[in-house]
């Protein structure tokens, strides 16, 4: 017998993220470090919304972000033995190209439960540029991703997967400021 494949369906929508600085032309004329700084302040108040948008986003009048998206694979405290049994559900066709998601304070706590547990196993490791690994997998922060903190700590979130095969998050024309 064959089978045949299923594809489910997700109408891709655009959103549009910006914000607004009122500044005389004087004023900008008369302080010349001042349109460098309102550019970098609105590029960096837009890349701080999108990026908990893409993370939280929960797809209703915004764009559906990786954690109300992905299937939960693992729910139980943060410890090693959790991430491994987590890298062991991701199926293999995403292994090649797979890494980590999550916050720096969450990358931080598990080190410390490794301590507290005397697991002393480069589990995480850090290279000579200050790129973070988990058991060889590159890690990606992001100040928008929960952070385990109660204890036990079950409140948090690591993200595992190959980001690029799995979601397709555009930015139209790229991220720009227009002046008026």
């Amino acid at each position: 017998g064959t089978s045949v494949p299923t594809f489910n369906t997700t109408t891709l929508s655009a959103y549009m993220a910006g914000d607004s600085v009122a500044v005389s032309w004087e004023l900008l004329q008369d302080v010349k470090a001042l349109a460098t700084f309102v550019t970098e302040d609105l590029n960096r108040a837009v890349y701080n919304y999108e990026e908990n948008m893409f993370i939280n986003g929960n797809g209703s009048g915004q764009p559906l972000g990786y954690l109300n998206g992905a299937t939960a694979a693992n729910s139980a405290a943060l410890s090693i033995n959790a991430v491994l049994d987590l890298t062991g559900d991701l199926r293999q066709a995403y292994y090649a190209n797979a890494s980590f998601l999550t916050h720096r304070q969450t990358i931080i706590a598990l080190y410390k439960a490794q301590i507290a547990a005397s697991q002393f196993q480069q589990f995480i490791t850090y290279d000579a540029a200050g790129n973070c690994r988990l058991l060889g997998f590159p890690v990606a922060f992001s100040s928008a991703m929960p952070v385990y903190s109660a204890s036990p700590a079950v409140s948090g979130a690591i993200l595992f997967g190959d980001f690029k095969a799995s979601w397709v998050i555009g930015d139209r024309g790229g991220s720009a400021i227009r002046a008026k």
